[in-house]
């Protein structure tokens, strides 16, 4: 991004000015600026392009203290601190022993595929932070992946459409619907809070 972009970002944050008369509202915060996107509901920083949930924004925006100048300016949940673990430390996989052609629900085991209530539930521990905003996608060699499943808490089976709110000591299990899937596969988990890779869970269909 160039200095007059850069510029141009920090005085709309400092001023709380509209970028247009119809524009959004950009926000100056430590990480960066920030600027609601209507169509898919986040926050979006227009520097580095990280999206963040309603939810996730104002957690870590009401737990920064800029009264407090450190060198770094942040405080809170974006401290040297702020980490996240998983238990246990992978899902597993999803490798298909009997070589069948994916077209059914696969929930993600510690010994391959298994129904939902036998998947993996991993739990998060959050430090510096209530809750982390997390994403996911899947690719697979040949045919497609209809919907990323995941369960939160053991809860209701939720197809992915958009990154979803994690906090501190939930679970998640995570499955596919393939549709005529065959060859390798792949689901990748993302903390997009701080846009780091949680883990890319490995998986095969029809070999």
């Amino acid at each position: 991004m160039g200095a007059k972009d850069t510029m141009q970002n920090f005085f709309m944050g400092m001023a709380g000015q509209m970028t247009s008369g119809y524009g959004a509202k950009t926000v100056s915060t430590p990480m960066g600026p920030f600027k609601w996107d209507d169509n898919i509901n986040m926050w979006v920083n227009t520097n580095n392009g990280m999206v963040m949930s309603n939810i996730s924004f104002q957690d870590q925006f009401a737990m920064i203290d800029y009264g407090t100048s450190d060198g770094s300016g942040l405080q809170g949940p974006l401290a040297p601190s702020f980490s996240v673990s998983i238990s246990p430390t992978s899902w597993g996989n999803y490798y298909d022993a009997i070589g069948t052609l994916g077209t059914a629900d696969t929930w993600v085991g510690s010994s391959g595929p298994a129904g939902k209530p036998a998947a993996t539930a991993v739990a998060f521990t959050i430090s510096g932070a209530a809750s982390i905003t997390v994403s996911l996608s899947a690719t697979v060699e040949f045919g497609n992946i209809q919907n990323i499943l995941y369960s939160i808490n053991n809860g209701a089976t939720v197809n992915y459409s958009t990154p979803f709110t994690i906090s501190n000591g939930n679970t998640l299990k995570l499955g596919l619907k393939p549709n005529n899937a065959d060859g390798t596969s792949s689901i990748i988990v993302t903390n997009t809070t701080n846009g780091s890779v949680i883990e890319e869970i490995f998986g095969t269909f029809g070999l």
